[in-house]
């Protein structure tokens, strides 16, 4: 795979931020604390990167206990706490969003079509009919509230910003051509997870876009990822792509097809997969040890 910037396929991307880091277990735990209180239903609770603290997948023992300092090693340091939340899918990200957004009275990006606030990461009954929270719509592009990353954001970001400066641009990892000194992958990683931001970042500063956990983007993954472009297209530019797009009313069949994006690779990961262009998708309700997320927001 060739990522999302293929050869006469013209991006154009609307201005964003994106995290420095992956979001870590001790925010997670702080908001989905908070969030249950304001009405918000998680799927999964997340686990502190991958310290199992015993049990197999998925009934890991660690998972949504309290942040601790203790780490998988037997070790005890404060920077455990900072390990990337893990365990949870594309539908808890999204929600999870919705829910630091209303706490930091921010606005929420996603919302079914009535205009209220997707909060269950789980089936609903809505209309009297089964729902799932796959976004009947999502302001991703207005400024205002936190969110995932398209892929095409993800990508850029890792990649380093500008097409214009080749030799970055074309690096086989995000920051490097040689994946030691800017990710946790197998060979490295000790089988673990890291302290988000202990590896060198990429150009822009940013870390761990190349392994540690894959990170969810917010797109329906495409396998040709230029199948849905005329929706997007402005003159010849593709703007702001966000993957495959849905029939105005989608059918039981059309959800049950949707698969979201992931990018970047993982600690348990070879170097192959670690790849800043390899493309890769999961269902909505999927998790792993490996996956998790960093936040975007578009700005002016």
């Amino acid at each position: 795979s060739f990522g999302v910037f293929i050869e006469g396929r013209k991006v154009k991307l609307s201005p964003y931020q994106i995290g420095k880091y992956e979001v870590n277990y001790k925010l997670w735990y702080e908001i989905k604390e908070k969030a249950e209180s304001l009405g918000y239903v998680f799927a999964n609770e997340g686990m502190q990167g991958h310290f199992t603290g015993g049990g197999k997948y998925p009934e890991y023992k660690a998972i949504g206990k309290a942040p601790t300092p203790q780490g998988a090693q037997g070790d005890t340091d404060v920077t455990n706490l900072l390990h990337p939340v893990t365990m949870i899918s594309w539908r808890d990200a999204i929600i999870w969003c919705n829910a630091l957004n209303e706490v930091l009275n921010l606005p929420l990006p996603y919302r079914y079509k009535d205009g209220s606030p997707i909060k269950d990461a789980t089936k609903e009954i809505r209309d009297g009919a089964f729902k799932y929270c796959d976004v009947d719509t999502a302001t991703l592009h207005d400024e205002g509230g936190y969110r995932l990353p398209t892929e095409a954001e993800w990508e850029a970001a890792a990649r380093g910003g500008s097409p214009n400066v080749e030799a970055v641009w074309n690096y086989k990892y995000a920051g490097s051509n040689s994946f030691e000194s800017v990710a946790w992958i197998e060979g490295n990683s000790k089988e673990r997870t890291h302290e988000a931001g202990s590896k060198s970042p990429n150009t822009l500063s940013i870390y761990d876009m190349t392994g540690n956990v894959d990170e969810w983007c917010f797109d329906i993954y495409n396998e040709k990822v230029t199948q849905s472009d005329n929706s997007y297209k402005v003159d010849e530019l593709v703007c702001n792509p966000q993957g495959m797009v849905l029939p105005e009313e989608p059918t039981a069949q059309d959800y049950y097809r949707i698969k979201r994006c992931y990018r970047g690779g993982k600690f348990e990961a070879d170097a192959d997969y670690c790849l800043v262009s390899l493309r890769k998708n999961n269902e909505p309700y999927g998790k792993n040890n490996g996956l998790g997320f960093r936040l975007a927001r578009s700005i002016k």
